[in-house]
């Protein structure tokens, strides 16, 4: 569960747009909201000549930059800045109120998205799937596809379901997350009835592996962590987003935190 701000960048891709100043008043064909977790504001200045021309410095210098965008509340779990960001509401008008809560009527806790309704594609098993069914309010690209009487096309793609489902809404043509125990691609039976072919072609190639028996290393060559796999307290193994889902921290010093903080700037728990 994340602990700390989220920022949200919404980034504008404009092709061939040179001039900076063309960027505020063109007709983008494509609209990419990238959510990175963690990633204050004064980021994009702070780092700025450390990006590199074709990366998060093109958004700056090219792009449409608003850096006093805010949401003028405090309620700072992923989930529900998910949904304020695809409906440009409020807890009170999209109804995700946090990342998961207590259901009487199942007697249990579940996640903002988890729908027993539905079914996971992509990997073997009966484990249900997720939707945007708990979303009270339509998002963004829900009235882009109502708008072009749908012909827009629009998918969310995320480390986590969450991430994926709620910012698209619910005309989204599809919405893919990684499954935490072996990393592989999956969606759910909201978005199709069998997993498109190239999900399974990607799956097979197992690129998911590449990320495991790798070391986190500060800018002095010190190991800060690993993603070898092992088991956790409980005996158990750890499952896959959990090795490579966290970003390493050390205390040993200031000035190496913050190399290392500048380093693997991103991903954290």
């Amino acid at each position: 569960m994340l602990r700390a701000k989220i920022l949200t960048i919404l980034c504008i891709l404009v092709a061939a747009t040179e001039a900076f100043s063309s960027a505020y008043q063109a007709s983008p064909k494509l609209v990419v909201i990238l959510v990175i977790d963690q990633f204050r504001g004064d980021y994009l200045d702070r780092y700025h000549d450390e990006f590199g021309p074709a990366g998060l410095r093109m958004f700056t210098d090219k792009g449409a930059y608003f850096p006093a965008c805010y949401y003028d509340y405090a309620n700072t779990r992923t989930a529900p800045g998910h949904a304020s960001i695809g409906t440009g509401t409020y807890t009170s008008g999209h109804g995700i109120l946090a990342n998961e809560w207590w259901v009487p009527s199942a007697k249990k806790s579940m996640s903002s998205v988890e729908d027993g309704s539905t079914k996971i594609i992509g990997i073997e098993g009966d484990e249900p799937g997720a939707s945007p069914h708990n979303l009270l309010a339509d998002t963004l690209g829900d009235e882009l596809r109502l708008a072009t009487q749908g012909n827009s096309r629009v998918f969310g793609i995320a480390l986590k379901d969450r991430a994926a489902i709620l910012p698209t809404g619910f005309s989204a043509n599809g919405a893919y997350w990684t499954d935490h125990g072996t990393g592989a691609w999956v969606t759910s039976t909201y978005y199709v009835t069998e997993a498109p072919r190239w999900v399974a072609n990607f799956n097979s190639q197992k690129h998911a592996q590449k990320y495991l028996n790798q070391e986190w290393k500060d800018a002095n060559g010190e190991v800060l962590g690993s993603t070898a796999p092992h088991d956790g307290a409980d005996g158990k193994p750890i499952e896959f987003y959990e090795l490579v889902g966290r970003t390493p921290t050390t205390t040993k010093s200031s000035s190496r935190a913050n190399s290392s903080s500048r380093k693997n700037l991103g991903r954290a728990r």
